[in-house]
């Protein structure tokens, strides 16, 4: 029997447990600022099912100890398919078209088929448009087809425990979104008790046109829960998703955002039962927090990550001191030898700790002689990765500090006081050992390098090449203010929000701004980056265009 909820996390500030029912969900948050890698392997592990994901980005460290798959891919030449295909690379939902392209796919058992008709077509076209229509789907299908052909895919979808992951990194995002529409269709017809993982919801079911994801998704999330079959968004936001798609959702677990009409967008989502959150709330959400909405509930959690599985308590601990999850160290094998030696000096140096005050009660000139009584920084540098990894230190090697009457003291405190009592140690040692240094009279210390500085034969050769022409410049500020509605004004705000700190080329620009719901043609994006670059806010690099450092752009907002 399939388990009805899962472990979120703990509620920050009351260290309260958090279970969330398991059903279709979405998770929103900024990609390498939220947590949302780490909150979804969590989830599917303590959720006891099996899970099916995507990797779509090349470079990306997401789901590294998960299973690696082959990809399935199952051809499809039904007009309804072909015509996702091109309205997914036109990004415009189609219109007369649809007559010619029921045309070319009549009869067909393969693609190969579709493209040979395509040619024929294009050759008997007696009008500009059908000519046009065929050889924009003939062009898609010559870039299309020998990528599948390169394709190493399995006839067969095969899932092993936990999370099984398609990795499509390499491919073009047209054939990303036919492996995932195949794998969703497989799960539909053929599994049960599987989450599948759709990632960047907003690129492969967008709400603006089609895709070959949408309709096969669409499918799964309206009839697959009652075999157990539930569909997890993965998205930076909720704007640019498909509405039928996400009115499907029941639960949302939403990170930071920093940008306010998205996070408003988002929030505009939430079921009307539950209370409302105001932008700030998420806009100034740490690593690791995320706010759960499900039914009438809302609640601020700290997500349990994977690895505390183990420790929950440590978890909860986190929670109730509202600590980001930065400040936990994911386990690392290189710390094994740092714990090993430790382990070898813990008893030497809880024995000197204890005995410390008699000491210095017996025998106050011991201050000269002393060995430090902790261990040095050094040893433990590896192991101290964040302030929580030192904090668990501090509480477990000097348990006498870190308790008062049989309570834990907050850790701060506790590192505090030992830093404290090693300044006063190291305060004493130096009245006991130093004598007071002589007054030193600083000008004519001075006065006598001058001198020795002036009779060296060197002294001449020195001032030469010293000598060196100088070039002032005068650089003027220049200032510009734009509208936040036109494209300047948007392409400032992703300028401002980090978007341009890696080059990117107009298409990625034209895509974002899609993304974001604001339409532009490809010939105003060069015209706007060309012109940004020649004032000096964007600088041209290989292909693409770089923020210049340094640059700012300070976004005023107001009311409407």
């Amino acid at each position: 029997m399939r388990a009805q909820t899962v472990l979120l996390g703990y509620e920050l500030g009351s260290g309260r447990e958090v279970r969330i029912p398991v059903q279709h969900m979405a998770v929103t948050g900024i990609t390498q600022q939220s947590g949302k890698t780490t909150t979804l392997e969590a989830l599917i592990g303590r959720s006891g099912l099996r899970a099916v994901t995507f990797v779509t980005k090349r470079d990306e460290g997401a789901f590294q100890q998960a299973t690696r798959i082959p990809a399935y891919f199952r051809e499809h030449t039904d007009w309804r398919f072909v015509e996702s295909l091109l309205e997914a690379l036109l990004q415009q939902k189609m219109k007369f078209e649809r007559s010619w392209i029921m045309r070319v796919c009549k009869g067909t058992k393969t693609l190969r088929e579709i493209q040979k008709n395509l040619e024929v077509a294009m050759r008997d076209a007696t009008r500009g448009l059908d000519e046009s229509v065929y050889f924009t789907l003939s062009e898609y299908f010559e870039q299309l087809i020998p990528e599948i052909e390169r394709l190493p895919y399995s006839k067969e979808l095969k899932l092993g425990p936990g999370i099984n992951v398609v990795d499509v990194s390499q491919y073009s995002t047209h054939l990303q979104g036919l492996v995932i529409r195949s794998v969703l269709e497989w799960v539909y017809e053929r599994e049960k008790d599987v989450i599948t993982l759709i990632p960047e919801a907003w690129e492969f079911v967008p709400q603006r046109h089609n895709s070959p994801v949408k309709d096969a998704a669409v499918q799964l999330i309206r009839k697959g829960a009652a075999g157990g079959k539930y569909v997890w968004l993965d998205s930076q936001d909720l704007a640019g998703v498909d509405k039928e798609i996400i009115k499907q959702v029941s639960v949302y677990v939403l990170g930071v955002q920093r940008e306010v009409n998205e996070v408003k967008r988002t929030l505009a989502h939430l079921p009307g039962g539950a209370r409302r959150l105001k932008p700030e709330q998420i806009m100034k959400l740490s690593r690791g927090w995320f706010y759960v909405s499900y039914g009438s509930e809302l609640r601020c959690v700290y997500v349990q990550p994977a690895w505390l599985d183990a420790d929950p308590e440590r978890a909860k601990r986190f929670a109730i001191e509202e600590l980001p999850a930065s400040y936990v160290a994911k386990p690392e094998t290189k710390r094994k030898a740092v714990h090993e030696t430790k382990a070898s000096t813990a008893e030497t140096i809880t024995s000197t700790h204890e005995t410390k005050n008699h000491t210095h009660k017996t025998n106050p000139a011991a201050h000269e002689m002393e060995t430090p009584m902790r261990p040095s920084i050094e040893e433990y540098r590896e192991d101290i990765k964040s302030y929580a990894t030192l904090v668990e230190y501090v509480t477990r090697e000097f348990p006498d500090d870190a308790q008062h009457n049989g309570e834990f003291k907050n850790p701060v405190d506790v590192i505090i006081e030992l830093l404290s009592e090693l300044k006063n140690r190291r305060m004493s040692q130096s009245i006991i050992t130093k004598p007071e240094p002589a007054e030193i009279d600083y000008s004519a210390v001075a006065t006598e390098v001058l001198e020795r500085l002036k009779a060296s034969p060197e002294f001449t050769a020195l001032q030469v090449r010293s000598e060196r022409p100088e070039l002032n410049v005068t650089v003027q500020r220049r200032v510009i203010d734009v509208d936040g509605s036109t494209l300047r004004g948007r392409t400032a705000q992703l300028i401002a929000a980090g978007w341009f700190d890696s080059p990117r080329r107009n298409v990625d620009l034209l895509k974002e701004l899609h993304r974001r719901g604001f339409a532009s043609a490809p010939p105003n994006i060069s015209r706007e980056l060309n012109g940004l670059a020649e004032l000096g806010f964007l600088t041209k690099e290989g292909e693409g265009y770089q923020a210049v450092p340094g640059m700012k752009v300070n976004i005023h907002e107001t009311e409407a």
